[in-house]
């Protein structure tokens, strides 16, 4: 990623006359060397702590006290207000939470006090024999699900700050007079397992919980309460919003859903999915489509779902001979997902 931000939606949306600013979490790695270019405004993360963290803050770098989803959303508000309304702003916000090690901020510890996790038909999985071996975990044990409960509780208590968070924001483009001009879009980077198929909680995983992520959108021409079933992925948003800001999009991988908005099927049939390690190494690759999700750690070790039969993803078809002229075609699939090149080639 961070070999290529020289390129972004910062960039062009800066050279056509945006106010770019960025706030929190950056890439993974991101140690406050550098600004990357198009950025007006730039407060970014390089120790990701949810509170007392590290900032390069406009090429300073520096450290503030108490919790970040606070300082965001004071800084968001500033930013904001301080925008004249003729002056066209792009705002980019991310939070740290909810993550591993869990620290919701104090006022909101005990909020969930016994919560627990949802006990879905995948949640400490009876059966995982289908499964390639190295993916057959013992069943949890019921310290381990304890453990998964509270991880689920603290998880709920750190959503708070950025519930007010988006308040905020959301309060200080009303009262700046910006909010009917304004796209919001509220997602995250990635989801996350507890306890399903025997894992302990993660997020680096082919399964449902782990790919899917929520994503709402609010903005001129998107009607209240609409919900659609139109497949995107997050490398889809630079280019749907600079589509909306009139900017130019070309030579991006992602593909504009824009007319999504106004009620359209989208264009994409299908989303490649992959995992990389620490060392951001392929771990495993595969392909999302409208009805199944197929991963593959080698040709000989893949897994197959039929998400609309099997929606708890409990039966692995890879191993069944009549589905093996699917997993071929979905592994070929896969691959050219893997090694195409912009909008018309990588959006199915």
């Amino acid at each position: 990623m961070m070999a290529v931000d020289h390129d972004t939606i910062a960039s062009r949306l800066a050279a056509s006359g945006y106010v770019t600013a960025y706030l929190g979490k950056y890439n993974n790695g991101y140690d406050c060397s550098y600004v990357p270019d198009g950025w007006s405004i730039w407060r970014a993360f390089c120790r990701l702590t949810p509170t007392k963290p590290v900032t390069l803050i406009d090429g300073v770098r520096t450290q503030f006290l108490g919790h970040s989803d606070d300082w965001m959303a004071r800084e968001a508000a500033t930013i904001i207000h301080r925008t004249p309304i003729d002056v066209p702003l792009f705002l980019m916000v991310s939070s740290v939470q909810p993550h591993t090690p869990h620290d919701p901020h104090r006022r909101h510890r005990g909020l969930f006090t016994g919560a627990m996790v949802p006990r879905t038909p995948a949640f400490n999985e009876l059966d995982v024999s289908d499964l390639p071996p190295f993916l057959q975990k013992p069943l949890l044990t019921p310290t381990q699900i304890a453990t998964l409960d509270l991880a689920w509780a603290r998880s709920l208590e750190e959503m708070q700050t950025i519930d007010e968070l988006v308040e905020g924001i959301y309060s200080a483009l009303r009262d700046s007079g910006r909010l009917d001009n304004t796209y919001l879009i509220f997602t995250s980077d990635n989801g996350a397992h507890f306890g399903e198929h025997r894992f302990r909680e993660g997020k680096w995983m082919p399964w449902e919980t782990d790919i899917r992520v929520p994503f709402l959108m609010r903005g001129p021409g998107v009607d209240a309460g609409r919900e659609e079933a139109a497949m995107i992925g997050l490398v889809d948003v630079a280019p749907t919003l600079l589509e909306l800001a009139g900017v130019g999009a070309e030579g991006m991988d992602g593909v504009s859903f824009v007319d999504v908005l106004s009620g359209g099927h989208g264009r994409r049939s299908a989303m490649p999915i992959a995992f990389w390690t620490v060392q951001y190494a392929l771990h495993w690759r595969g392909v999302r489509t409208e009805s199944h999700t197929y991963a593959e750690w080698s040709p000989q070790t893949r897994v197959l779902f039929d998400n609309d039969a099997d929606p708890y993803q409990l039966d692995n078809l890879a191993f069944l001979p009549d589905a093996q002229e699917l997993l071929e075609k979905l592994r070929a699939q896969t691959i050219r997902l893997f090694t195409c090149r912009g909008p018309n080639e990588c959006r199915e």
